[in-house]
């Protein structure tokens, strides 16, 4: 998780044998909100579903 402006971004680095299929090396996504306990929860849910 990094802070980003006024609010928190998820960061995660790709698997090398990923990176090559996927073109990229980290997977971001805005957690579109600047309280910190509402972007860990956030994170929470997103790293279930992947």
């Amino acid at each position: 998780m990094q802070r980003r402006g006024d609010g928190f971004s998820f960061h995660i680095t790709h698997p090398d044998e990923f990176q090559t299929m996927a073109g990229k090396r980290e997977f971001t996504k805005t957690l579109e909100t600047g309280e910190k306990s509402v972007a860990i929860l956030k994170i929470l849910m997103l790293a279930a579903e992947l």
